[in-house]
This record gives C-alpha cells, sequence and structure tokens, in this order.
C-alpha cells in the first residue's frame, strides 16, 4: 500500500506542478 501511495503521491505532484494551480499548494499542505 505504501508504495502505491507513493507513486499516486508522485504523479499528482508532477501534475499540480505542471498546472501551477493554487490547489497544489492546497494538496501539497495536506499530504505533507
Amino acid at each position: 500500500a505504501g508504495a502505491i501511495v507513493s507513486t499516486v503521491e508522485a504523479a499528482l505532484f508532477e501534475l499540480l506542478e505542471r498546472a501551477g494551480t493554487p490547489e497544489f499548494k492546497a494538496v501539497q499542505k495536506l499530504i505533507a
């Protein structure tokens, strides 16, 4: 489960970083 979560988090970070949307910061706060 840990590996899957890490992969999902990495994918989300990549997509949000590319989008450069405020949601990225919101998600980052929730995950970090």
